[in-house]
This record gives C-alpha cells, sequence and structure tokens, in this order.
C-alpha cells in the first residue's frame, strides 16, 4: 500500500480528525465492515504499542500489515457519525478494552516485583523459574532474552508496561489464532460471541 493510500485509509478511521485513532473510531470501523465488536480489543492493543489509548499514524502504519491479516481494508470508507453516535462507540470500546487492560496492569504487577515500573530481565528469569517450578510450560532464559530485546523499546534491557502489553497481545493472539467472525449484517449493534 502507497502512503497516500495509507493516509487516506487512516483518515477514513479517524473520523473525528484529532491526527490519532481512537478504540471509537476502530469499533465504528469494524461495524461498518460487518465484524464483532469484540475483535475491537486484539485489533486496538497490538496497533497502540505504546500503550496510551489511541493509535497514531506510526502505529496505525507500523499496524497495517496485522489490521490487514484480520479484516478487508478494501471495504473501508469515510462514514459521518454524529457526536452522541460516536460518544456511544467511545462508551462500548472503552467497556470492551476495560477488562483487558485491567488484567494486563495485573499481571505488569506481578512481574515488577520491585514495584519500580519497569521489569527487568532478572524479574522475568525469577518468573519463568517460578512457572517451571509449578509445572507449567515455562519459556527458556533465550526465549525471554530474545522478547525484551526485541520489544525494549528503549533499549535499556527492561519492559515498561507498554512493551509488556505487546508482548502479552501477541502470545495470546499467537494462541487463540482463529479468524474473526463475520456478524451477518447487524451492522451497529454489538456483536455476540458464538457458541463452539
Amino acid at each position: 500500500m502507497e502512503a497516500d493510500e495509507r493516509a487516506a485509509l487512516f483518515k477514513a478511521i479517524a473520523v473525528k480528525d484529532t491526527g490519532t485513532i481512537s478504540p471509537g473510531e476502530l469499533l465504528c470501523t469494524l461495524r461498518q465492515l460487518g465484524q464483532d465488536d469484540s475483535l475491537l480489543v486484539d485489533l486496538f492493543l497490538r496497533l497502540d504499542t505504546n500503550a496510551d489509548g489511541k493509535i497514531s499514524p506510526e502505529e496505525f502504519t507500523a499496524g497495517l500489515p496485522f489490521l490487514a491479516s484480520k479484516v478487508s481494508l478494501r471495504s473501508v470508507k469515510p462514514t459521518l457519525v454524529e457526536n452522541s453516535e460516536m460518544e456511544g462507540n467511545e462508551a462500548t470500546a472503552q467497556g470492551l478494552l476495560a477488562p483487558k487492560l485491567k488484567s494486563l496492569e495485573d499481571a505488569f504487577k506481578l512481574f515488577d516485583r520491585d514495584k519500580d515500573g519497569v521489569i527487568s530481565l532478572h524479574e522475568l528469569e525469577v518468573m519463568r523459574r517460578v512457572i517451571a517450578d509449578s509445572g507449567g510450560p515455562a519459556p527458556t532464559e533465550q526465549f525471554i532474552k530474545e522478547v525484551v530485546t526485541s520489544l525494549d523499546t528503549n533499549a535499556d534491557g527492561k519492559l515498561e508496561f507498554s512493551d509488556f502489553c505487546q508482548v502479552l497481545v501477541r502470545c495470546d493472539q499467537a494462541l487463540n489464532m482463529a479468524p474473526p467472525k463475520e456478524k451477518g449484517g447487524k451492522k451497529g449493534k454489538k456483536g455476540k460471541k458464538g457458541k463452539k
């Protein structure tokens, strides 16, 4: 996708014209595409790499291949949305994201044993040993080092909350590779989970 196509797509999703994509704007686009509301959580958390609650143009560009793997972007069109409808979308989106963000924050606190706001290699190794000692599937020490190296955005050997979120979101997505379900044309309504 060329730069002008990416910019036009970003603008079609960012209907409030704030320079970023909010959770509600992404939810509005997913609904326009006939996708289940639950897809918002995986997409938003994966695209919002710095965990600031919005998707910047740079984050959007970096996450575009992932987004395109989940939804057909060719059908995205700029949509005029009433303020009251967008407020409802934002509230719904926040409601969908809140439980996952809370679980990520709780998990981060478990790993951040010294409560300094970052997770060090040592703290990850301690947690790895706890998991291994309890009989759980623990990652190798080498894997932990590779993860920290690949996601440590400021190269200080520690994971900040945003880095940690990316680790867990990617692991969660790897474990749940089922394709998203279509809503069957019920646009604009809350999606319901299908039965297994």
